[in-house]
């Protein structure tokens, strides 16, 4: 079966990690931008995105990995100095080859700062017509969660432009009643595996995804190929699991002409 990872950070792990994905079934993903480290400005922004449109990119393509990558700001790689600089300039660098998304974007505290680069990014995604991927936290998830759908409908996006990330049993009905697109991170401090099964379980595959979220902490190359077990384990239908780890994903980015 194969799978299409909606979120991972590429430039945190190794060739070994990414062969490996490709090993287990990995046809996809999509890399997002991320707070890589504490940008000083606007040019370390713009030199993280190229490393993962270019170094990236060329190491998931050698390792059998369709890459898609998703450029921003994230709430807690916001830089010190030229925000402007960065969000004027968005528009054009989200026009490049391989980008498919703004993201990875969201609210980390739910500051004022904050909200406002969220709200600016979201409207970026808007006036594009690009599906935007919005990060929550874990600590404080629900308040700062509905912060964040508070921003989303203020901005008035298109609820089909819009996957919240990292959802879980606190936060998921208030998700699906908000009408956009979920994504399940599957990682030690999120939710595991049989989580992740149980919630597909419960909740169904409408709108739906998975992801690894894979990055420089805690984080197994293996959590989708495992989840895929366990839903196996709870006799979640072939159909269904397709949709979650795969179809969904590429409907959600629009690549299925990219793909096979």
């Amino acid at each position: 079966m194969p799978i299409f990872d909606s979120h991972i950070h590429a430039d945190t792990r190794g060739w070994e990690d990414l062969r490996t994905l490709s090993l287990f079934g990995t046809r996809a993903v999509v890399t997002c931008a991320h707070d890589v480290f504490d940008f000083s400005g606007p040019q370390s922004v713009f030199d993280h995105y190229r490393r993962l449109l270019n170094f990236d990119c060329f190491r998931l393509r050698t390792n059998h990995i369709r890459p898609f990558v998703a450029l921003g700001i994230h709430p807690e790689g916001i830089p010190h100095d030229g925000v402007d600089e960065v969000l004027s300039r968005l528009p054009e660098l989200l026009q490049q080859e391989s980008v498919v998304a703004v993201g990875e974007i969201g609210l980390q505290n739910g500051s004022d700062r904050e909200i406002d680069v969220l709200r600016r990014q979201l409207q970026i995604g808007k006036d594009l017509s690009l599906p935007c991927i919005v990060h929550t936290p874990q600590k404080n998830k629900a308040e700062v969660a509905r912060l964040v759908m508070d921003v989303i409908s203020q901005v008035g996006i298109s609820l089909d432009l819009v996957v919240i990330d990292h959802v879980d049993i606190r936060i998921i009905e208030a998700v699906r009643d908000l009408g956009s697109w979920m994504a399940l991170s599957i990682q030690p401090f999120k939710i595991s595996e049989k989580e992740a099964a149980m919630l597909v379980q419960s909740y169904g595959s409408q709108r739906v995804m998975l992801d690894s979220d894979l990055a420089g902490g805690m984080s197994d190359v293996l959590s989708i190929p495992k989840a895929i077990f366990e839903m196996k384990t709870l006799g979640i239908s072939a159909e269904v699991i397709r949709k979650v780890t795969y179809d969904n994903a590429v409907a959600f980015y629009r690549v299925a002409q990219f793909l096979p």
